[in-house]
């Protein structure tokens, strides 16, 4: 947990607190009359239901214990209980017989008296009663009920109660209030400390990680425990560990591909050149041929690379043109055709009619010539690669296929990474590709938007394709016209 979210964390229970403070000193004595209130209402009531009953004694001496004056009188005003002293007495016998009176008036309905006054200090000869002796200034509540007996005698009920907390009360419930606050601060304190030493803990075995992959070592694992944020972070943090330990060993796997791919046409180079010039009759056509097919390979190799970088730094614009997509592969498929004429390679190209497209002609150019490059690496003994164009819902399909070993379900998704590389022993050809083709033409194709894929069976070749969209009509009319022109 952050400093931040500690210090909310802490505001917060402070805040709590605070109002727990403002309403002990605003609201308490509001409450406390309430409830008061209610307690003497419904201790008149309990009385008035079990005025016949023999426990009756009983009830009015549990609520007396409870701080609330009875007296019980007749039609008379003569006293029907024997009460110890309250300040219930104050009433003369004039005085019940008249609020008797009113409460026959009145059907019995309750009678209720809230009183504040001033009342004499303990010093006070004038006042004897203990009933006062609490508080100097008080406020009291006072209810009457008229009940009917079994017998039909009628009798007044009087309860009277202090609803005003005393002092001494009052002491003991703020030094309460105080002492709990102080141990619920120093709890949170406390809690707060804690969970920020166990969160610097964990931060601390989070750079102890961070550390030894700064420094390479990738077989590491963050801590996954904590809170689910926690555990969350460090799931994420090991995927990414996962990441990039694949990605370092794809690095050196490619270095090492790369060092040997550059060894060896410079090895058979450096061999042939030495050997034409020490030997005088090695001087021929076909060893020239050699040294510039493998200056030929090493150049487009270097070039690969170069290229994939730049992609990889910066995608560069597009260069959208209109041109005639039929006769780029046309042109691409006879170059290859004469190229590979003497290895008697069959390089076929089916067309059903000629197709204008809008994209980046050099780039789509480069991607035709990956893909039968690719075609030429793979094919089968019959040496047979065809060249597809077709035009279906408005968009052109180009297709090379080749009768090669296939490539395996479980890799067909790998064969667009960066670093892949299909294996020498499924070659038939001589020639051995950097194994970044085929990425550079994901990100061609990714930055035209445009729709790739491979189709492939092991033992029944493979087929590389990709779809743009196709002017329409109106839009190839108007661009040969002006071709034309």
């Amino acid at each position: 947990m952050s400093q931040k979210r500690l210090a909310a964390v802490l505001v917060f229970f402070i805040g709590v607190l605070l109002m727990a403070w403002f309403a002990q000193l605003f609201f308490l004595d509001d409450v406390y009359q309430f409830l008061k209130k209610n307690m003497v209402k419904s201790a008149l009531v309990e009385v008035s239901n079990n005025i016949d009953e023999n426990n009756l004694d009983e009830i009015i001496s549990n609520i007396q214990s409870a701080g609330i004056e009875v007296r019980i009188v007749d039609s008379n005003g003569v006293d029907r209980l024997n009460t110890k002293q309250t300040s219930l007495a104050e009433y003369t016998t004039e005085q019940l017989i008249d609020l008797y009176q009113d409460e026959v008036s009145e059907n019995g309905i309750m009678w209720e008296h809230l009183t504040k006054f001033d009342v004499a200090d303990e010093s006070d000869e004038e006042t004897d009663s203990a009933f006062y002796k609490d508080s100097n200034t008080c406020r009291m509540i006072t209810c009457a009920q008229l009940v009917k007996q079994k017998d039909g005698t009628e009798l007044l009920v009087l309860m009277r109660s202090i609803i005003t907390q005393n002092g001494i009360n009052m002491d003991v419930m703020w030094t309460q209030m105080l002492f709990v606050s102080i141990t619920l601060l120093l709890l949170a304190l406390a809690g707060c400390l804690f969970l920020k030493t166990r969160f610097n803990c964990k931060i601390g075995q989070y750079k102890e990680v961070a550390q030894e992959l700064a420094v390479g070592n990738f077989n590491v694992c963050f801590p996954v425990q904590g809170c689910s944020s926690m555990k969350d972070l460090g799931d994420s943090l090991n995927c990414a560990v996962k990441k990039f330990s694949e990605t370092e060993q794809n690095r050196e796997e490619l270095l090492a591909n790369i060092s040997h791919d550059l060894r060896a046409p410079l090895t058979m180079m450096i061999g042939y050149a030495q050997m034409m010039q020490e030997i005088p009759g090695e001087n021929t056509p076909e060893n020239v041929q050699i040294m510039i097919d493998e200056a030929n390979r090493l150049s487009m190799l270097v070039n690969d690379i170069l290229d994939l970088s730049k992609m990889k730094e910066a995608a560069p614009r597009l260069k959208l043109e209109t041109f005639c997509l039929t006769d780029l592969l046309q042109e691409t498929v006879y170059h290859y055709q004469k190229l590979t004429a003497q290895k008697q390679w069959e390089i076929s190209f089916e067309k059903d009619r000629r197709v204008w497209v809008r994209a980046d002609q050099t780039k789509i150019s480069r991607v035709i010539y990956n893909f039968i490059c690719n075609a030429i690496n793979h094919t089968g003994q019959d040496k047979k690669i065809r060249v597809q164009q077709l035009v279906q819902d408005k968009k052109v399909f180009v297709r090379v296929t080749d009768n090669g070993p296939g490539i395996a379900e479980d890799k067909i998704s790998s064969i667009w990474d960066r670093y892949y590389r299909i294996e020498q022993g499924n070659r038939t050809s001589a020639a051995e590709g950097s194994g970044l083709g085929l990425c550079i033409v994901k990100n061609i194709l990714q930055q035209h938007q445009a729709e790739y894929g491979v189709e492939s069976k092991q033992n029944q070749g493979s087929t590389f394709w990709f779809a743009l969209e196709v002017l329409d009509q109106q839009q190839t009319e108007k661009f040969v016209k002006k071709q034309n022109q």
